[in-house]
């Protein structure tokens, strides 16, 4: 089923928080897995809980599957939530937490035993069947939780960091198979995160909020290539981004300067090179007409596996930049000099606001 948000307003207040959340207008297509992320209190919970009915809208349209559902129940919207805490009934064992729907829609107690038991094969869960919550640790738990919502068969998932409590190799497991699972299902899903390997992983499309709004709504691609901001450019990719001040000398070499830019409020103040987009040039090997080159000197080598991750020094920058290189090339040694290249085309620069700014004429 396909969701749309028409110019949602959504404002909360507590003790501890406020926030508003203005103007959100979204259009997402049957089946796919929008996953959202922003900053500690910009709303991305507070969205989820709206769609499903569970926070009142001030202004706006909820549409599922072209039906406005804002004035209905969440029981009438057809979507199923897993939130951060389990939410999972103590009395009852792990085998009737994840059947409850089934047993609530009627089912048949054979098709009940069938199911769960295949949710309790795919979730790791088999051997914790007859346990109560009490007994689980909180990833069990949590992995309890979303076969549960599994098991409802909604048209619309709705994940509010469910893989949060989970260690780092049942995580994996877990992206893994939520990916395929919405493959086979089909059905259309919002996931909010802070991880942005877990975006970057389950996403057909990224959204991005911060305190103003929805700052992109695209590809991880596109998010991760062209990002609209300073902000995502840090937050997709690790290691992080390289960010340098758009200054002499790279102005010079790049062939272009800061007069380039008309507008005094948008200048050029720092600009962008992904780890993997900068080249080692030893003895000027590799060196194009197209890239910008600098000396400097390493100051740290880590071994990654099949990658070699190398930080170089930059003669009067700060931040050493970090690049890539394959552990069966050559490889410098620690202090050597080298030279630092990159393309162009592949920098990214950013303004003092933090918005990323289109490149200038030479």
């Amino acid at each position: 089923m396909s969701v749309r948000l028409q110019d949602v307003c959504i404002a909360r207040q507590s003790d501890t928080q406020s926030f508003r959340l203005s103007n959100v207008s979204i259009e997402i297509e049957p089946g796919e897995f929008v996953v959202i992320v922003g900053p500690s209190g910009v709303g991305k919970t507070s969205l989820l809980r709206a769609i499903a009915g569970l926070l009142p809208v001030e202004v706006g349209n909820i549409m599922i599957a072209d039906e406005a559902v804002q004035d209905k129940r969440p029981a009438d919207r057809n979507i199923a939530m897993v939130f951060q805490q389990h939410g999972l009934f103590p009395h009852m064992t792990v085998a009737q937490n994840l059947g409850l729907s089934l047993l609530f829609n009627k089912a048949k107690k054979t098709e009940i035993q069938q199911r769960v038991d295949q949710i309790a094969a795919l979730l790791q869960l088999t051997e914790l069947l007859d346990a109560y919550p009490q007994t689980l640790s909180g990833g069990q738990k949590q992995r309890v939780a979303i076969g549960r919502a599994m098991l409802s068969n909604p048209k619309v998932f709705l994940f509010d960091e469910p893989l949060v409590n989970l260690d780092p190799t049942l995580r994996r497991h877990m992206l893994r198979e939520l990916k395929q699972l919405h493959q086979r299902l089909g059905a259309t899903s919002l996931y909010v995160t802070h991880d942005q390997s877990e975006a970057l992983a389950l996403a057909d499309k990224i959204l991005l909020l911060d305190t103003d709004g929805i700052v992109q709504f695209a590809s991880p691609s596109e998010c991760y290539n062209q990002p609209a901001n300073q902000y995502i450019a840090e937050f997709l990719g690790e290691p992080p981004i390289n960010l340098l001040p758009f200054a002499h000398p790279f102005t010079q070499t790049f062939g272009t300067s800061q007069s380039a830019y008309t507008d005094p409020s948008a200048l050029p103040i720092l600009f962008g090179i992904r780890p993997r987009q900068v080249k080692l040039l030893i003895d000027g090997e590799g060196e194009t007409v197209d890239m910008v080159c600098q000396k400097a000197s390493v100051t740290a080598i880590s071994q990654l596996g099949e990658d070699v991750l190398i930080q170089a020094c930059v003669a009067g920058i700060h931040e050493p930049v970090s690049l890539f290189c394959q552990a069966s090339t050559q490889l410098p040694s620690l202090h050597q000099k080298v030279s630092l290249g990159w393309r162009k085309a592949d920098m990214l620069l950013f303004d003092q606001q933090g918005r990323r700014l289109a490149l200038a004429p030479c």
